[in-house]
């Protein structure tokens, strides 16, 4: 089984912040938050494909779903 973070929990931290900080306490698994209304860290008027798959692997991170 693989357990993944919600970067919904950070949802007033830049993605970069929230996807380092679930990384700092073990997580590997992210499901990213596009709903603009409560977290919109995978947004594509906000950040390109590239730009979130470059922070992915910069913390080491995979992104197992997305929430819209």
């Amino acid at each position: 089984m693989k357990l993944c973070c919600g970067s919904n929990l950070y949802a007033s931290f830049p993605l970069e912040t929230a996807l380092r900080e679930m990384s700092k306490i073990g997580f590997r698994y992210v499901d990213l938050w596009a709903c603009k209304a409560i977290c919109d860290h995978a947004d594509p008027q906000k950040t390109t494909p590239e730009e979130v798959q470059e922070l992915l692997q910069r913390y080491k991170m995979t992104a197992v779903s997305m929430t819209l």
